[in-house]
């Protein structure tokens, strides 16, 4: 478990509480002293990815520029004997899973706002030839008011990669395995990672609408469509 961070300070940010920890990361809160501004600060443990993977990734989404997908802020180099470099971004109010879970049901047109918003993020990104690879409710934050226009983007680029049509990849055991469409499990190929892992899991195993119709499969279709 690495040290806690609450109460020390990256540059002009005021460190605050803990927010998340993954395997390889720990995010907290923070303050920006000179604008006074919240804000969220990304420290990558030591030793559990190599400084190549954690500059694809600053990489990737400093060449994206997309209100559906997150962007980053600042970026500092060590500061702490055990984090690696650390990335300012904006302050989520919450991730997807954790929103869904909290509130239950939510009326069709926010579940299809986040649909809508995710599949725009995946039509800019494969359209500079870039790969997600982790699409699942934890990478998908809510920005502001639910409600609102562009409240929902796309984080979580660990494990994305550059593409080229026709290429073929042979890692199966990518991003979160409870997500993954069973051609991954069974080492086939899978047109739609996207579309099979995470739009599946939000008609059949959430059970996030209230009423799934036949005009949002339709909405559905039409970026299925946009994406081959």
């Amino acid at each position: 478990m690495p040290k806690n961070l609450d109460g020390s300070r990256v540059g002009p940010y005021f460190i605050g509480k803990e927010i998340f920890e993954t395997e390889d990361s720990v995010i907290y809160a923070a303050d920006n002293s000179l604008t006074c501004q919240k804000c969220a600060v990304k420290f990558f443990k030591k030793g559990k990815r190599s400084s190549e993977t954690i500059h694809n990734e600053v990489d990737i989404i400093n060449e994206i520029k997309s209100p559906y997908i997150v962007q980053i802020n600042n970026i500092y180099p060590e500061i702490h004997e055990e984090f690696d470099i650390s990335l300012v971004m904006p302050l989520a109010k919450s991730d997807a899973y954790e929103f869904f879970i909290k509130n239950g049901h939510k009326e069709e047109n926010i579940v299809s706002q986040a649909i809508f918003s995710v599949l725009n993020a995946l039509q800019r990104l494969h359209g500079i030839g870039i790969i997600h690879r982790n699409i699942s409710p934890e990478n998908i934050l809510i920005m502001d008011n639910y409600t609102a226009k562009n409240s929902f983007v796309l984080t979580g680029f660990s494990n994305a990669a550059s593409f080229t049509p026709g290429q073929k990849f042979t890692e199966f055991n990518v991003g979160s395995s409870q997500y993954n469409s069973p051609e991954i499990h069974l080492k086939k190929e899978c047109l739609f990672y996207f579309n099979n892992s995470y739009i599946q899991n939000l008609k059949n195993r959430y059970f996030l609408f209230k009423n799934f119709n036949q005009k949002l499969c339709s909405t559905i279709q039409l970026f299925q469509n946009k994406l081959k």
